[in-house]
């Protein structure tokens, strides 16, 4: 059987990258509401300075810069938890884990297909992970697994307006075109908040079900359970990080 791997470093690794990300959406929101201002100001005949100008321009650029670089590590980090997540599932030989480990990472990235089996394979991991540790009797004790539902919906919301809004900047040349993408950014920044809101409660709850999945794999492994969640452990191999 293939090694079960304590999974908590890359879980509070995802916490804090979601958690930064949280940080970065404020910053955008109120850069952007100061952009929208200067904006509003020009729009009337209010003299604005080249330097007041420029300042915003840096500004915004910078803030763009960090932003995409957090948005690359978050992606990054929260798939190694996922392939991870999924892969202790399978060492485990669930028979009811509809994908391979492999397709935790390549669902993200194949075209049509990434637009649904990462939430699949996610409501798996949500399910199975309880499911393992309660008793046959308990299964009806299974957290609801919408929030996982709202999570993917919040994400599609986010990436599709997100791909409407480029198209919108990068055609906008004058003030009122600016406005337009701007207040399209502020929009897109209140989205990202309550999707980051969402994801992180996810991921709380996630991670609480997967420390409880470890324990009781790693308690198993000295002294295995009656019933149908025994694992061998001759066969068990509990590794951490």
């Amino acid at each position: 059987m293939m090694p079960i791997k304590n999974n908590s470093v890359r879980a509070n690794s995802a916490k804090v990258i979601f958690y930064i990300m949280m940080m970065m959406s404020i910053i955008s929101l109120y850069s952007d509401y100061l952009q929208y201002q200067l904006l509003n100001s020009a729009e009337a005949g209010i003299p604005i300075s080249e330097d007041y100008a420029n300042s915003n321009d840096t500004r915004q650029r910078i803030i763009g810069i960090v932003s995409i670089i957090v948005a690359i590590a978050s992606i990054i980090i929260f798939i190694m938890w996922f392939y991870r997540a999924y892969k202790n599932l399978h060492a485990l030989k669930i028979p009811s884990l509809n994908h391979t480990p492999g397709w935790a990472i390549g669902a993200w990235f194949v075209p049509i297909l990434n637009l649904g089996r990462p939430y699949v394979i996610m409501r798996e991991i949500w399910d199975e992970t309880q499911y393992f540790v309660l008793d046959k009797n308990e299964k009806q004790n299974v957290s609801s697994n919408s929030i996982v539902g709202w999570w993917w919906g919040l994400w599609l919301l986010h990436n599709f307006s997100g791909r409407i809004y480029a198209r919108i900047a990068s055609g906008a040349t004058t003030i009122a075109e600016l406005k337009t993408s701007t207040g399209v950014a502020i929009i897109i920044e209140l989205i990202e908040m309550v999707t980051m809101i969402v994801t992180l409660m996810m991921l709380n709850r996630m991670f609480d079900y997967e420390n409880k999945f470890f324990e009781f794999v790693s308690n198993q492994r000295s002294q295995p359970l009656s019933g149908e969640k025994i694992v061998s452990p001759q066969s068990m191999d509990v590794t951490g990080i």
